[in-house]
């Protein structure tokens, strides 16, 4: 199902699965025709060389910012921000646990998709936001890019388009939604391996072809950062969820981009809601 109209314009998409520490994080670098993506490379980052060492030098001659895709939230509850900015140690907080520890996209995604985000408000999740975040401020400080958050793929077709962009995405909704298995992919057994080669096969027949991964037999995150480019894919293809409105709100807590389900494996349950 497509909400909007694909960006024309070819594009370089950065994928990252998001960590605090640089040995845990993905990236995967891959381009936009207008039509389709294809993977260019992948890579992982380590303790002698930054995830933002290695999207520098892999954007080096680069003169047009990437649109970025990152697993990790990008914003935090609007609630949450009121409820802290008045109060007192000692004090009960005047709203939901839910209303304050998760977003309004996280709960749309449980809704439509199935899958859960973690509790940016209230969970570890949070550290990965702030180094995610940060990555993004070294890449700004050190290009000079603008990175804007993108609200639709027509707006990379507008005349600050080559500020490129940045959206979040959340690789295991990516594949709830296009229904690809993926149980127990992160594990370390031989189960996880021959799953991260299922969906490393399902994803390179969507991508363009055939792609390398670093150390696929043994953990996810350069597969996860392949999920990132199929998710920007899906958003750029214009069949990735949009919000029903765009507010101040949701300019404060972001939006997780992840494609309508496909026929047959619908988790929705209600129309998308309006932000508070």
């Amino acid at each position: 199902m497509r909400h909007d109209q694909p960006a024309q314009r070819p594009l370089t998409v950065l994928g990252m699965d998001c960590a605090v520490q640089s040995k845990q994080v993905g990236l995967a670098l891959g381009h936009w025709d207008g039509r389709g993506l294809r993977v260019e490379r992948v890579a992982l980052g380590s303790a002698s060389r930054s995830a933002a060492q290695i999207a520098l030098e892999w954007l080096a001659d680069h003169t047009h910012a990437p649109l970025l895709a990152l697993d990790a939230p990008l914003g935090w509850p609007q609630p949450l921000g009121q409820q802290l900015a008045r109060h007192r140690a000692g004090d009960a907080l005047g709203a939901d646990a839910s209303e304050l520890f998760n977003r309004v996209t996280d709960r749309f995604v449980h809704r439509q998709i199935g899958k859960k985000p973690l509790d940016v408000g209230a969970d570890r999740i949070a550290r990965t936001a702030h180094a995610a975040l940060a990555f993004v401020d070294e890449l700004r400080c050190e290009r000079g890019w603008t990175l804007p958050m993108r609200w639709s793929p027509g707006e990379l077709q507008q005349g600050d388009a080559a500020a490129g962009g940045l959206i979040e995405v959340y690789p295991a909704a990516t594949l709830q939604a296009h229904a690809i298995p993926a149980k127990g992919y992160k594990g370390r057994d031989t189960e996880g391996k021959t799953a991260r080669e299922r969906i490393a096969c399902a994803m390179a027949q969507m991508l363009g072809g055939s792609f390398e991964i670093p150390e696929l037999a043994t953990r996810s995150d350069g597969l996860d950062a392949v999920l990132c480019l199929l998710a920007a894919r899906d958003f750029l293809l214009g069949e990735a969820m949009p919000p029903a409105e765009i507010d101040e709100s949701l300019n404060r807590e972001g939006w997780i981009w992840v494609r309508t389900p496909l026929p047959g494996n619908d988790r929705r349950t209600s129309a998308p809601p309006t932000t508070p």
